[in-house]
């Protein structure tokens, strides 16, 4: 009982949510919430463990634990980009796209070099039926975006489909060719094609 103790005392919150962080990588659901729930039982606003716990949530299907953990950790850390991001992502996933404005556009500014709340803010804004907002935003992602990317090819991908709605066919296309052509494994050519 005494080495319990004594282990546990010596593994402090950054240890278990590392190994959260781990097994969250090797998709082991069940052990990161186990170590997860460990970091944030002995420092309750260790805000990347919040976030973490909210992506695992999202997986479970839990958005109602998501916004608690994303909400807890912004109040915790107002400047945590990762948190008001999610908490966008959120919204975004329920279909409140008005609210998912706001941290999403927070996001953005606290990281002007990151293309995924750029990203999120071109769909939410295209949602919302504000096409000339959506098509900066877009065009604004695919620059802020790395080449040769899984990321840049889903943002290419949605970029093409909403020129496409637009009626603009060739310049549709041709995202799409290029998010092919970015694109390395066929598994993910087909499933980007499957998403047209």
């Amino acid at each position: 009982m005494i080495w319990l103790l004594a282990l546990q005392l010596a593994v402090g919150p950054a240890q278990h949510y590392e190994k959260a962080e781990q097994d969250f990588a090797q998709r082991k659901f069940p052990e990161a919430v186990s170590e997860v729930d460990t970091a944030l039982h002995e420092n309750p606003d260790m805000v990347p463990a919040l976030v973490l716990k909210a992506r695992l949530a999202m997986f479970a299907h839990r958005p109602d634990v998501a916004k608690s953990c994303l909400i807890t950790g912004i109040t915790a850390d107002p400047t945590s980009e990762e948190a008001q991001f999610f908490l966008g992502v959120v919204y975004y996933e329920e279909n409140d796209f008005k609210v998912a404005i706001s941290p999403l556009r927070t996001a953005q500014t606290l990281s002007p070099k990151s293309p995924l709340p750029v990203f999120y803010l071109a769909m939410t804004h295209e949602a919302l039926g504000d096409a000339a907002q959506a098509l900066d935003l877009y065009q604004q992602a695919e620059y802020l975006s790395p080449e040769k990317s899984p990321q840049s090819a889903s943002i290419l991908v949605a970029y093409g489909r909403f020129l496409l709605s637009l009626g603009r066919i060739q310049d549709g296309m041709e995202k799409y060719r290029r998010a092919m052509s970015e694109t390395a494994s066929p598994a993910m050519r087909t499933m980007n094609w499957q998403r047209i």
